[in-house]
């Protein structure tokens, strides 16, 4: 995880930390600007959706995700991100949905083609990860009703 969420875990190194990052999401979520949804696994805290990079005029926006380690492979992931397209596509009135992950990282690419979303293509040097190098991303798409 450290390699693809950096800033999130830079954002979130102690419990101070964690409490001001809650405040500046709900602050952001009451703007509109970016939704946070956590995913809990019996009681506990297994990973994160977000959806970030709204753009209110197309409309459209980005998701990014990731789950704890302990819950891959069990479709906990799947599932949370079926209510959440339903949420973005039906709530939020989206018309595009957009998720960009490393060609490196496997199953997160596995997870948007299984959802119907297309590769409309590669984004060189789109990201910094935590060394500091710029990696190359996937850029899927999905429209309403696709």
């Amino acid at each position: 995880m450290v390699r693809f969420f950096p800033v999130t875990l830079e954002e979130t190194s102690c419990q101070r930390d964690c409490i001001a990052y809650v405040e500046d999401k709900v602050a952001l979520a009451d703007k509109r600007e970016m939704f946070v949804f956590v995913i809990l696994v019996e009681e506990k805290i297994a990973g994160l959706l977000i959806v970030k990079n709204i753009n209110w005029r197309i409309p459209k926006c980005e998701l990014a995700y990731f789950i704890d380690r302990t819950h891959e492979g069990q479709s906990v992931m799947s599932v949370a991100l079926d209510m959440l397209l339903e949420h973005c596509f039906n709530t939020l009135k989206m018309h595009k949905i957009y998720i960009c992950v490393s060609p490196e990282n496997e199953r997160s690419r596995r997870l948007p083609i299984k959802k119907g979303f297309k590769l409309e293509g590669l984004l060189r040097h789109e990201f910094r990860i935590e060394t500091g190098e710029l990696v190359d991303v996937e850029y899927y798409g999905k429209i309403k009703g696709e």
